[in-house]
């Protein structure tokens, strides 16, 4: 990283993002722009500082640790099909070893307790899922079960220490692991594309899990993942990003082409709290009043709700 803060460049969109846990008091927040720019955030996206990546230096993906507030540890996935890993927050970027040469990873999930457990998974454009167990230092293909490789989403589930259940999206089918990405089950199979997906934060006692769709609106399911039913209270529209979060109430939020959605009852109600942007990515940590949600617009504009997700204010 460098040590030159500025504001994010007007002409770049950010397309991802990832949260340090522990954003109300770090203010620490990492941005892929539309240009493959990775950026770093101290301070809650006011001020960017470029970070400089090996190779092409463009970034596709990025995730942090769950305790990333203590292992500084996070990933990057390149254009080019790497896999590179940081232990210092960013600072210094080690090249990983993929046992079979893959396209680019557009989704990197760690596990809840990739501290202890090592998991990460690694969805890319072309050739399914990767996982590593060693905190990414290697990669190997775990496409068991995988009928189509051109995934789009991947999730892993809150409790997945006990449970090992994740979820990943393809061109043509959603499929579940209830082994950590060794192997996958189809489990639903709809004529539209899987864009986004996420799990409730009190997953293992409600069980809950949800797929925005490209022109079918929301899905839900109430078993773990196994079966999905419409959400007819949404609207069809496309939905680019979900998140679950977790106040004195359980949040869903939906970032659409329309707006950002958020509803107060884990999906029955809804209420568009940012209208008229489309709204690309989302992301969330803490809980209570140290919650900090993020919310990034096709214009270029980041929005940003502290505590309750029913406010959101514009940065910059």
């Amino acid at each position: 990283m460098t040590d030159q803060e500025q504001n994010m460049p007007e002409q770049q969109i950010i397309m991802t993002m990832a949260i340090s846990p522990t954003v109300a008091e770090d203010g620490i927040l990492f941005a892929v722009t539309n240009e493959g720019t990775l950026s770093y955030s101290p301070n809650e996206g006011r001020d960017w500082q470029p970070v400089k990546l090996p190779g092409s230096g463009l970034a596709m993906s990025v995730a942090v640790s769950p305790s990333f507030d203590q292992d500084g540890l996070m990933w990057v996935s390149q254009p080019e099909g790497v896999i590179v890993w940081s232990n210092d927050r960013g600072k210094i970027w080690r090249d990983t070893y993929i046992t079979r040469q893959a396209s680019a990873a557009s989704v990197l999930a760690p596990s809840p307790t990739v501290a202890t457990d090592g998991l990460v998974l690694a969805a890319t454009l072309e050739d399914g899922v990767l996982r590593s167990g060693d905190r990414g230092r290697t990669w190997s293909p775990a496409n068991f079960g995988l009928l189509d490789l051109k995934t789009l989403a991947l999730a892993v589930c809150p409790s997945f220490a006990s449970e090992q259940i994740a979820l990943v999206a393809t061109e043509t089918a959603l499929f579940r692991s209830r082994n950590g990405g060794l192997s996958w089950k189809e489990v639903g199979f709809w004529e539209d594309a899987v864009q986004s997906l996420a799990f409730s934060p009190d997953f293992a006692h409600d069980r809950r899990a949800w797929a925005g769709t490209e022109n079918s609106g929301l899905f839900m399911s109430a078993d773990g993942g196994l079966t999905w039913q419409s959400v007819e209270s949404f609207p069809h529209i496309s939905i680019n990003a979900l998140a679950a979060v977790s106040t004195s109430q359980q949040w869903l939020l939906a970032g659409t082409t329309g707006g950002l959605y958020a509803s107060a009852d884990m999906g029955t109600t809804w209420a568009i709290t940012v209208p008229d942007v489309n709204i690309l990515a989302l992301v969330t940590a803490g809980r209570g009043e140290s919650l900090r949600t993020f919310a990034a617009a096709e214009t270029g504009e980041l929005y940003v709700s502290r505590g309750k997700p029913d406010h959101w204010e514009k940065i910059g």
